[in-house]
């Protein structure tokens, strides 16, 4: 092809798409593309969409305008079937209107939204959709006094006994010592974290002094939603009373996310007695003796917030629980433990994940507990213990964690039934002075699994059984790991009976001078099947 021909294609292009762009919208593509003819490159122009209110929070009964606009690179789009909807619960959406943009793209329509709450309201064109959150309240309260309360309490008992939506402007609220109460169907909404500021105590409260709860309940709640702001409690961290408490003994659909709650005696946020259908996200806590407590219940989710620097546990389901899921928390400096799935008997924890979770000084726990997952989780300093210090843990898997642990095992399984150790990294770090260091402890009941693991660094042994007497009562697999530098044995037996172990593809290496076998049984009623 010649030049000349060249230059002629790339001018026709060019016109093929300059028609295709100053086309009827109804008949443009959710997409649209320009070709620069001097080069030929065609460049890809994502449409996008906006929507958003005049009025935000708004209350009860007046009509708020929802507008948007929807454009392609620099173009905009008229006729184009825009659908706006609104839910409540995520799930079930209904119509607000049907509309079209204007020549320039945008577009606007009224609505009266039914009831207060908190709403999620789409907009939807071709295959965007884009969503914001509208608040409908029933109650402002402002400290400028031109609203309906300078008091969160009064507002809330202002309500009618079907609840409602209370929504606190920006500015710092102190309590001055008394608990704010909450009561069922009722969403307290702020104005965002470290705008709306909510005090228990205007100054520091240490050991010896009176304190109370910052938020609690004196009933059973139902319906209870609690977001968007910072609590200050102003306590010494002495396990006394605590942040939000919810205390009354019947916790039904509660939903707490995006607060930060700090300087707090107790928990930062617990719910008490009996829980179920909870949702605990995105929320700070720092200076604390406990960060999250589910008491008792079934059905929570416990994700995506930051715990700093608690006394006692991180996340902690105490006495017993079936269906918490814990997942992509951040902890970092925890006393105690980080996450704790663990209660005293008669309770016991069923169906729980612990996932994608990063901590930093702190362990996992599980003990008397049954079906869980430990998956995904990333731990430095820290180990995962699975013991039967509170009852035997059964059918718990350990999978795909990345461990840094100076302690005295990585993984510790200690009287564990039916449990598996599957595609873990783990990295020993020089421990305490007389403390003997094992990556994986395999004191397994039943069947054990110890598969596809690497183990790097122990001090000791890359696997052990620390002591335990397992005999006949157990079938183990130590199956193609890779167990590089221990400092004694690559796998030992503690010279007690393990009868049924089997060995096999495994990989044992060590550089360290004290490194000596890398398989050891020395239990005379062992009979160890080994395969390369």
């Amino acid at each position: 092809m010649t030049v000349k021909q060249i230059i002629l294609a790339a001018a026709i292009i060019a016109s093929i798409f300059a028609v295709m762009l100053s086309a009827p919208a109804a008949q443009a593509a959710p997409s649209t593309y320009q070709t620069v003819a001097s080069t030929g490159t065609i460049i890809r122009y994502t449409q996008t969409l906006t929507v958003g209110s005049s009025v935000n929070p708004a209350k009860v009964a007046v009509p708020i305008l929802i507008s948007g606009q929807i454009t392609a690179g620099e173009n905009t789009y008229a006729n184009l079937p825009i659908s706006i909807q609104y839910s409540k619960d995520g799930l079930t959406w209904q119509g607000i209107s049907s509309t079209s943009p204007d020549s320039v793209g945008t577009f606007k329509t009224e609505f009266i939204f039914p009831a207060s709450g908190v709403y999620a309201v789409r907009a939807t064109s071709g295959n965007q959709v884009v969503s914001y959150s509208q608040i409908i309240a029933d109650r402002v309260v402002n400290l400028n006094g031109l609203e309906d309360s300078t008091s969160i309490q009064a507002a809330i008992d202002s309500l009618p006994p079907s609840g409602g939506v209370v929504y606190v402007r920006s500015g710092l609220y102190d309590l001055q010592g008394a608990s704010l109460v909450l009561r069922s169907n009722v969403a307290l909404i702020g104005d965002g974290i470290d705008r709306t500021i909510i005090r228990l105590y205007p100054t520091m409260h240490y050991s010896g002094m009176s304190i109370e709860d910052a938020i609690t309940s004196n009933s059973n709640i139902e319906n209870l939603i609690v977001e968007n702001f910072t609590l200050i409690q102003n306590a010494e961290p002495l396990n006394n009373h605590g942040g939000i408490i919810l205390r009354g003994g019947d916790n039904t659909n509660i939903i707490m996310r995006d607060l930060k709650i700090t300087d707090i005696s107790g928990a930062g946020i617990s719910i008490q007695n009996y829980f179920s259908n909870v949702i605990v996200e995105n929320c700070i806590i720092e200076r604390t003796w406990t960060g999250i407590v589910v008491q008792n219940g079934f059905n929570a989710l416990i994700q995506g917030n930051t715990i700093k620097n608690a006394i006692g546990d991180g996340i902690y389901p105490q006495i017993q629980s079936n269906g918490v899921t814990i997942e992509n928390n951040y902890m970092e400096n925890i006393g105690d433990t980080a996450i704790d799935i663990s209660c005293p008997p008669p309770g016991i924890h069923r169906n729980t994940i612990v996932r994608n979770n990063t901590i930093i000084n702190g362990p996992i726990r599980v003990s008397n507990a049954i079906d869980i997952e430990v998956a995904n989780n990333s731990i430095r300093n820290g180990e995962i213990d699975v013991d039967a210090g509170q009852g035997r843990p059964i059918n718990i898997m350990v999978i795909g964690n990345h461990i840094i642990s100076k302690d005295a095992a990585g993984i510790g399984f200690y009287g564990a039934e039916n449990s598996s150790a599957e595609n873990n990294i783990i990295e020993m770090t020089l421990p305490a002075i007389n403390v003997t260091q094992t990556g994986i402890v395999a004191a397994i009941w039943g069947t054990g699994q110890i598969i596809n693991n690497t183990i790097l660094n122990s001090a000791n042994y890359g696997i052990n059984f620390d002591g335990w007497r397992l005999g006949k009562e157990s079938n183990i697999t130590i199956q193609k790991n890779t167990i590089q530098n221990y400092g004694n044995y690559g796998i030992y037996d503690d010279n007690e009976a393990q009868l049924s172990v089997s060995l096999q593809g495994n990989v044992i290496t060590s550089q360290k001078s004290t490194a000596q076998f890398p398989i050891l049984t020395m239990c005379p009623e062992n009979q160890w099947t080994i395969n390369p």
